[in-house]
């Protein structure tokens, strides 16, 4: 059987906390892992099989300046649905947990954007028209075929991504309280541990690897900010 890796950006290197309105209060806390079809075996042997499906994502960024992606901030449009990731830094997290902050609501992303100064036009109905009109535009379109696993309540996901033909195991616990994620880190490790699988640090996602082989001129931007 055959099987691909994703991974939104390499967070194990420090990244600016970003305070976020209170009424947005979805964290995602994830560990991604290579894994082989001995790893595959086990989990199919102690997970319960979800669904399989293919997701095309199409990230978005302003190129030249790219100023979402070197602050570790991820626009994508799937399908007709809208989502940021932003990622969090705190200072008991370990170097091989992500975390993120989510905002799937289109009102609040394009609320965020203001606030932040990301864009300045917002008079437009879409927001796909307002990012155009603010010199953004899409940066990448990945291919994902997924299946997704559960087992004591953390979804396992296996990815295989293209066009980049890269593999990603990936285990993750979604959170509605800031005070939550060491705990949820915490049990991922157990996962980890108990199904023997390779966590790695650093490990490059899809998106990252996607940006290395396809936009030098981006992937450079990303090192010179320290992102890499």
């Amino acid at each position: 059987m055959r099987l691909n890796f994703f991974r939104p950006f390499s967070a194990h290197k420090p990244a600016n906390l970003i305070s976020l309105n209170n009424n947005i209060s979805s964290y995602e806390v994830e560990l991604k892992f290579p894994f082989t079809c001995d790893d595959l075996r086990r989990i199919e042997k102690r997970a319960i099989f979800q669904k399989r499906r293919v997701l095309t994502d199409v990230y978005w960024d302003r190129p030249g300046h790219y100023p979402l992606t070197t602050q570790d901030i991820w626009l994508r449009q799937r399908d007709t649905t809208w989502e940021i990731k932003i990622s969090l830094s705190f200072p008991n997290s370990k170097d091989d947990a992500d975390q993120y902050k989510e905002i799937n609501q289109t009102e609040k992303i394009i609320s965020f954007l203001v606030d932040k100064k990301f864009i300045t036009n917002h008079l437009h109905k879409s927001l796909s028209q307002i990012l155009q009109s603010n010199l953004f535009s899409p940066i990448g379109v990945i291919t994902t075929d997924r299946s997704t696993y559960m087992y004591q309540g953390v979804t396992i996901d296996l990815d295989i991504a293209s066009p980049i033909d890269y593999r990603v195991g990936e285990l993750e616990l979604i959170v509605h309280d800031e005070r939550e994620i060491p705990a949820a880190e915490k049990k991922l490790r157990a996962l980890a541990y108990e199904m023997d699988l390779n966590i790695q640090a650093g490990m490059s996602g899809k998106v990252l690897k996607f940006i290395q082989e396809t936009s030098p001129q981006h992937y450079k931007a990303l090192k010179e900010c320290g992102r890499l």
